[in-house]
């Protein structure tokens, strides 16, 4: 099953970083972002700034990292280039 807030945790810990360190970037605190890992959905503007701190992390592309986040919520999108898509259509 998809967990936004596993995958979260795996991309910090694979980059030497913490919860406390993304929670710094968000403004927030690690409570939230430890809820994310029990099923917890973000709000958007977390999503989005969550992404946003992961793509400069790992230095990809911020729409790789959204569409990957967006899977881990259980919606799949794809990208390719310039061209969002979406596979179910």
């Amino acid at each position: 099953m998809a967990n936004f807030g596993e995958w979260v945790r795996r991309n910090l810990t694979a980059h030497g970083k913490s919860m406390q360190w993304l929670a710094d970037q968000l403004g927030s605190n690690p409570t939230m972002i430890l809820k994310w890992r029990t099923g917890t959905e973000p709000r958007a503007v977390n999503y989005i700034m969550t992404c946003q701190a992961l793509a400069k992390l790992r230095g990809d592309p911020v729409a790789i990292v959204l569409c990957e986040g967006a899977a881990h919520l259980g919606v799949p999108v794809e990208y390719s280039g310039n061209n969002w898509q979406d596979p179910q259509n």
